[in-house]
């Protein structure tokens, strides 16, 4: 009978072992899926940021377009800075041109 119990202890430390392992590596598998699934997520959205960025370089305008472009705003600003120059002048004349008791 102690022989018997001893085998029937044995084979249910056995059997917790081995249903702890089984829990363990289930529970492993899920995180491991978790992870897939968000490295999946992750990738698609690389992929769609990939695209998009594609998409802009290809709406950029040519190297000498914004050469051109710069140049233009360049010459409006100085442009701007001129009419400033020129009215400020011209104020200044007005004011000389008129008489000062009025």
């Amino acid at each position: 009978m102690n022989r018997s119990l001893g085998w029937l202890g044995l084979i249910v430390a056995l059997v917790l072992v081995v249903g702890a392992v089984l829990w363990l590596q289930r529970q492993e598998g899920d995180v491991l899926r978790a992870e897939i699934a968000l490295l999946r997520d992750e990738r698609a959205e690389l992929v769609r940021l990939q695209s998009e960025q594609t998409r802009l370089r290809a709406a950029l305008p040519a190297a000498a377009e914004m050469d051109r472009l710069r140049a233009e705003h360049a010459a409006v600003e100085r442009l701007r800075n001129e009419v400033e120059r020129l009215k400020d002048s011209v104020q200044a004349r007005e004011r000389a041109l008129t008489p000062r008791g009025k």
